[in-house]
């Protein structure tokens, strides 16, 4: 009996570090990935613009994340509110960052001279905001919730009550809602532009790659939306999937959408390959100029859009 007794033992200690060890390794990929992505966003002066800033963030907000849940914490007690504190925050500025960016790109294209006026004061108060929410509903969970460890980390706990379910639901289809409302339009208004560019009416600004682009993107949130609601109500648990790896792996996929485009391909091709890379003479550029009257041709022309959209 002793023997069976230690053999489980050392298996369920074999289960969990054949578990562990893939999340860690994932989490140290990330983290090298998201670490070159930033130095190259410092290195070239193309992306110190503010509609890339939110690509910044993402980087770094997620470099952070992942190097949070590899540190252990140890027995301190105000050190393992800390760390659930901050996973949670970092979690709800996430999903609010890529609402963000929907609603952004949203204004940028269909409401181009309202956006351009307003840029700045748009992108402090949607960060502002942000903030602010993700601070309620993390402060929220935290007091009435308490924490629980996960792995080699701390989080939001579960007290036995459905109301963080219901907060979380609410609050992950409020932003859906947004997310589908702008994506789709978007796409609408691009398919028409598309077909319209293909007849010969209207010069093609790139509609085909900015169409393919919008809805890699709204597969990209939805799925991170989706993900959310089978992680609250314990659906891939259930199933003996694990969360860490699916959460880590969706991480990657966000951050590698919205941070890798072109520019970051052709400065890669020149550090390591030694390449110089001729760019195209930019047709965004040139046709905003000609046309700033026409807010239909006005799609994605400013030097900010073409970068962080490629």
């Amino acid at each position: 009996m002793n023997n069976n007794g230690e053999n489980k033992l050392e298996n369920k200690d074999e289960i969990k570090i054949e578990i562990e060890i893939p999340t860690i390794i994932l989490n140290v990929v990330f983290i090298l990935v998201a670490i070159y992505i930033f130095i190259l966003y410092i290195k070239d002066k193309n992306f110190h613009t503010v509609p890339c800033y939110n690509m910044i963030i993402i980087t770094l907000l997620l470099f952070f994340d992942n190097v949070l849940r590899i540190i252990p914490i140890g027995n301190n007690q105000t050190m393992q509110y800390i760390q659930a504190f901050i996973l949670v925050f970092f979690d709800k500025v996430l999903l609010n960052i890529l609402t963000i960016q929907a609603i952004i790109y949203y204004l940028g294209v269909i409401k181009t001279k309202i956006y351009y006026a307003n840029e700045k004061v748009i992108y402090i108060s949607s960060f502002v905001i942000n903030l602010i929410i993700a601070i309620i509903l993390t402060s929220l969970y935290i007091i009435t919730n308490g924490k629980v460890k996960y792995g080699v980390y701390w989080y939001c706990g579960d007290n036995g009550t459905n109301l963080k379910k219901i907060i979380d639901s609410t609050f992950i289809g409020v932003l859906m809602a947004i997310n589908f409302f702008c994506i789709l339009i978007l796409l609408i208004y691009i398919s028409g532009k598309k077909r319209k560019a293909s007849r010969g009416e209207i010069e093609d600004l790139g509609y085909c790659h900015h169409f393919t682009r919008v809805l890699l993107m709204f597969f990209v949130n939805m799925l991170t939306f989706i993900e959310q609601y089978l992680i609250i109500y314990d659906i891939l648990y259930n199933y003996g999937i694990n969360i860490d790896l699916v959460y880590l792996s969706t991480c990657l996929i966000i951050d590698l959408f919205y941070t890798i485009n072109k520019t970051i391909y052709d400065e890669t091709c020149v550090i390591f390959c030694h390449k110089n890379i001729k760019k195209p003479k930019n047709i965004l550029m040139e046709e905003t100029t000609s046309s700033k009257e026409d807010d239909d041709d006005n799609m994605i022309r400013s030097e900010s859009w073409d970068i962080s959209m490629k």
